[in-house]
């Protein structure tokens, strides 16, 4: 006798059975943990790339023109010596200067300055719109399953990540970020079908752990940019990265739980009995027996659900009105790569350091007082902290007072 072959099993007493968090799990966790810290990874080395460097006019290497120092000069003064006049000339090339971390930027390349300035703005822009339409294509895992996702959002990943390495001009590059950001439901996926094969008990800590890759793969950006230095080779490099898709396609099954939704026990038992396997637990059952496994249904709500009814309607604006504060200032503050220092390379390595305790304390917060209230606290807390960075003065030990008062606002954004 087997509990599983009784209709009406629970599918979390399976996912017990066959191991709850078992080494295939740890193994599946780590691998799509990874797309998180290739997903932080791929917007942060834009935002590096597109870091602007102080510039000025081509034109002042030529004696008919007053010379300039580096500073963010559109336009130039060039001598008349015929008339005895002096012209004030746009600029039509630009000379950057190179620090100690970029050497060719994307700004560069493209000549990103004065009246161009708005195509690096384009490029950040149509990226995260390419990342919304991407979750909505991962909506579609509920229709055909959650690896197909994984293996679209990995293959176009991949291609995504070669292509902006090779457009030739800045409208291309800008069509290209846009395609960049369409594998971003990859990694919400991965938690999706992480959480739907372990066991309930341990989904809290992985749903925080999960996160832990976003922050490293935050920090690990600033050090690719360090090495690599020029932007066309930092975007090849980070194609290294796309060789996790392969793992996940050999390592990674389809959710089981999806599979039992669909009427395709079969299948799942198969999922299932490879975990068993795989974590060292002999796990007998007859498919010819199982009927069905006790899992809880999709909604069937309508989504007007959410407006129709004057209390929901309520719940509603104030949580869309919330996600859509703490979209603009994270990732407003992940695109600023001299919130905290000038140093762009230490200010995300910075950042990224700074999340890594935050996903501890909002899950021991959310746990020991609630989510309501930790929420509400931390929202303020970081709040206030991130209306004084601006308010707090420069210079001296003001510099680090900034910088604390900044990192305790990053501290506590997420």
């Amino acid at each position: 006798f087997h509990p599983f072959e009784q209709a009406g099993m629970e599918y979390e007493s399976v996912l017990k059975e066959i191991g709850g968090f078992g080494r295939v799990q740890k193994a599946i966790f780590l691998a799509l943990s990874f797309t998180s810290f290739k997903a932080v990874l791929d917007l942060e080395l834009m935002v590096l790339t597109l870091h602007e460097s102080k510039f000025r006019c081509a034109q002042q290497n030529s004696s008919d023109y007053v010379a300039q120092n580096y500073s963010e000069h559109c336009s130039n003064i060039k001598i008349d010596d015929t008339n005895f006049t002096l012209i004030n000339e746009t600029c039509t090339k630009f000379d950057y200067q190179h620090g100690d971390v970029i050497s060719k930027s994307m700004v560069e390349e493209y000549n990103l300055v004065c009246d161009r300035k708005h195509y690096a703005t384009g490029m950040m822009s149509v990226f995260f719109l390419g990342c919304a339409l991407g979750m909505l294509f991962g909506t579609l895992g509920d229709k055909i399953g959650r690896k197909k996702i994984l293996i679209v959002c990995g293959v176009t990943d991949l291609i995504t990540t070669i292509l902006p390495a090779f457009m030739p001009t800045a409208e291309t590059q800008i069509f290209a970020r846009f395609l960049k950001g369409f594998p971003a439901a990859v990694y919400y996926q991965g938690l999706l079908i992480m959480e739907e094969m372990t066991e309930e008990k341990h989904r809290a800590v992985l749903g925080n752990l999960y996160w832990l890759f976003w922050c490293v793969g935050y920090m690990f950006s600033g050090v690719v940019v360090y090495i690599f230095k020029e932007w066309d080779k930092i975007q090849l490099f980070s194609t290294v990265f796309c060789l996790n898709y392969i793992v996940i396609f050999i390592v990674v099954p389809e959710s089981p739980r999806w599979l039992v939704l669909k009427g395709r026990v079969e299948e799942a038992v198969d999922v299932l009995k490879r975990i068993a396997k795989w974590n060292g637990i002999k796990w007998e059952h007859k498919v010819s027996k199982v009927k069905a496994l006790d899992v809880e249904e999709e909604p069937t709500g309508n989504i007007l659900d959410l407006v129709t009814y004057p209390e929901m309607r309520m719940k509603s604006i104030v949580i869309f009105s919330n996600l859509a504060m703490f979209a603009m200032c994270y990732f407003g503050l992940s695109t600023d790569t001299t919130f905290i220092t000038t140093n762009i390379v230490l200010n995300v390595l910075l950042n990224g350091a700074v999340e890594i305790p935050s996903s501890f304390i909002g899950w021991l917060g959310s746990d020991r007082y609630g989510r309501k209230y930790t929420t509400v606290i931390i929202t303020v807390l970081s709040g206030f902290c991130l209306i004084a960075v601006p308010i707090v003065p420069t210079g001296g030990v003001y510099n680090i007072v900034k910088a604390v008062v900044a990192m305790v606002g990053e501290l506590f954004r997420c």
